[in-house]
């Protein structure tokens, strides 16, 4: 994928207009390489919101790292912390201290998103009442090495369907293991679609070496939500 997705291919580029052709109007970048993509997609005429990834922890670096995608022209519409770092933070015993991160979003203009992958995250989150305004949600719990159970998705859904604000689901495809046919990739995107709420939407990673995912993807959303 790296070799496929280098710049001097624009298979990157190539994929934001396929996305865009069918229909997709939004993605998710974060980090320079990504960046720079957006800054060639928008270069040659494309149109598509995106959302920022922010992977500073509070406190040093984050400053830098939002002055940098404010930069970008067009500015995000908003911004998701990291899911890692809610992850990392709640291990530590220091959660709280994301609304540092989440404040600064704020005051920048920017819709504010809290991704995480453990669901305690979100629900801590709706406890405590932060300043957010959509959840950044990882169907799996589990490390890439280890087990991808059922239990992991259902849980983290039962909270998706508890919470106040618009949820992003990723990792519906459970890391490339639902994707062996194009039955297994319907099946699991109808599961997230039915066990969602209606305002929440699916994030998926796509490239377009071997078929046209995107297209793919968009199709059978269609007939999942009956578009």
């Amino acid at each position: 994928m790296k070799e496929w997705f280098q710049p001097s291919t624009n298979h990157d580029v190539g994929l934001l207009r396929r996305c865009q052709e069918v229909g997709i109007n939004t993605c998710q970048m974060g980090a320079p390489p990504m960046e720079d993509c957006l800054r060639r997609f928008y270069a040659s005429g494309g149109a598509m919101q995106w959302i920022s990834t922010f992977y500073s922890r509070p406190g040093k670096g984050a400053a830098d790292e939002l002055k940098r995608i404010l930069a970008m022209d067009p500015r995000p519409i908003g911004a998701q912390q990291w899911g890692q770092v809610g992850d990392d933070l709640l291990g530590e015993g220091k959660l709280d201290t994301v609304v540092e991160n989440l404040k600064l979003l704020r005051d920048a203009g920017l819709l504010i998103g809290l991704g995480c992958h453990d669901p305690r995250v979100i629900e801590r989150a709706e406890e405590k009442g932060w300043d957010v305004d959509f959840y950044q949600c990882c169907f799996y719990l589990h490390k890439p090495s280890g087990p991808w159970p059922d239990e992991d998705r259902q849980r983290m859904t039962a909270v998706i369907r508890k919470a106040s604000k618009p949820c992003i689901g990723f990792k519906v495809l459970a890391g490339n293991r639902h994707t062996k046919t194009p039955e297994a990739v319907r099946s699991a995107l109808e599961y997230a679609f039915q066990n969602m709420k209606p305002v929440d939407v699916v994030l998926v990673g796509m490239w377009q070496k071997y078929k046209d995912q995107a297209g793919e993807n968009a199709a059978f959303v269609r007939k999942i939500l009956g578009a």
